[in-house]
């Protein structure tokens, strides 16, 4: 069963919730909401240190609580959990400091995180499943106080992409939906896409890789969910997302589907040949956009089109002009068999290029732009409503991501004293 990743806000949770949530954005805090803890920590712990470093670096400055330890009154009993690993913690305490709080107090300040940050951050060892849906919760934000980081015990601070992600892209989600609970962002945001989310059914719309719900104008499949999902995706997206990454998003955005649906097939195509080059509805053939790679300057250069004709070629190259061209050849420039219908031969035996098409844009919707417009328009509240730089917190995010070693940041609690 395929998990698909949900953040959940408590603005979804109820309609309840909306009322405290809407009167709060005056609301000021003192320097903390918790008793003194300083004389209740055991030096002989073996937790010690962590604790003393989670006193220094969370409650302190920033007026948070980090619970790693899981109490059933912290846990939902809809669910099946454990409790985080002390190690896997430990870890994602350091990194999401570094890589979360150290970048908006940098660039932000520490007083607006103060005042708006969650209270707490609760750690879950386990996924939250949804046996229901086969989707997994990732991230559970309770009224701008409490955010819940599940699926602890998975973390490899080595392989950065599912860190990324998981719990670093679900803290920039979960403090956007902090900050729009706070001051409402404008409803022009709303407005980009009206008649096009889907609550129910936001998990199985188009392709695997989201290219479809991109050319709809949604970041992500779950930004495609809900408005509110969707604005908090276009932020952390882009706070989150690698610069290929992004662009990737934009360049499948600009893409024309075809749902090609038949007795064996139901999936999404952005490209299509024709067998022999002879251009019939019967000879079409539709090739899977995620066959297509990108060059750094976005133009299409090497693909996967094996599934279509390479088990009958020792050696693919592929040429661009205009079109594109798939050119298949063995070894020595010759086709090698001669029952693929889907390449053509000179007289010679040499192959003649298939042209492959982009399926033609007719849904009338300019996705690229639309996701381009609603980044502006959080960029813009952001920086207007919240004195937040957005642009300025992603080159941030983006050299920490690409720079920060595990073994150094360790050492801030193997070395730490009173």
């Amino acid at each position: 069963m395929k998990s698909v990743k949900l953040y959940i806000s408590a603005l979804l949770l109820s309609s309840v919730a909306l009322l405290p949530m809407s009167s709060c954005s005056d609301d000021k805090l003192g320097d903390t909401i918790f008793p003194e803890i300083t004389d209740e920590l055991d030096p002989s712990a073996y937790t010690y240190k962590f604790d003393l470093w989670l006193q220094k670096n969370y409650l302190e400055p920033y007026n948070v609580k980090f619970n790693y330890k899981l109490a059933d009154i912290d846990a939902d009993m809809n669910y099946n959990l454990v409790p985080a690993d002390y190690d896997k913690a430990v870890d994602l305490a350091l990194l999401t400091k570094y890589l979360w709080f150290d970048v908006y107090d940098k660039i932000a300040g520490k007083d607006l995180l103060k005042e708006t940050s969650p209270r707490v951050l609760q750690l879950v060892g386990s996924a939250a499943l949804n046996p229901n849906t086969g989707s997994e919760t990732v991230g559970l934000a309770e009224g701008g106080v409490k955010v819940t980081l599940f699926n602890v015990n998975r973390l490899n601070v080595y392989d950065f992409q599912r860190l990324n992600d998981g719990a670093l892209h679900t803290m920039h989600h979960e403090y956007t939906h902090i900050l729009h609970q706070k001051k409402n962002y404008p409803t022009e945001f709303n407005r980009l896409s009206v008649g096009r989310y889907d609550a129910s059914n936001w998990s199985s719309r188009g392709d695997a890789e989201g290219g479809v719900v991109n050319s709809l104008g949604f970041i992500t499949k779950y930004a495609s969910s809900d408005y509110r999902e969707d604005f908090a995706e276009t932020v952390s997206c882009y706070i989150t997302m690698t610069d290929a990454q992004w662009n990737r998003a934009l360049d499948l955005a600009s893409r024309g589907w075809f749902n090609y649906v038949s007795d064996t097939t139901d999936d999404w195509f952005c490209f299509y040949y024709y067998d022999n080059n002879q251009a019939s509805d019967d000879t079409k053939r539709y090739i899977r956009e995620s066959s297509v790679v990108t060059d750094e300057a976005g133009n299409m250069s090497t693909g996967a089109y094996q599934k279509a004709v390479t088990p009958y070629v020792n050696d693919t190259t592929y040429t661009i002009e205009g079109e594109m061209i798939i050119n298949q050849l063995d070894a020595n420039g010759f086709r090698v068999s001669t029952t693929n219908p889907g390449l053509v031969v000179d007289a010679s035996g040499k192959l003649i290029p298939i042209k492959v098409y982009p399926v033609e844009d007719e849904d009338e919707i300019d996705g690229r732009s639309i996701i381009l417009q609603k980044l502006n328009i959080a960029r813009k509240w952001l920086a207007d409503d919240w004195g937040i730089d957005l642009d300025a917190i992603r080159e941030e995010v983006q050299w920490r991501q690409r720079n920060y070693n595990i073994a150094d940041l360790r050492k801030q609690i193997t070395d730490i004293t009173n």
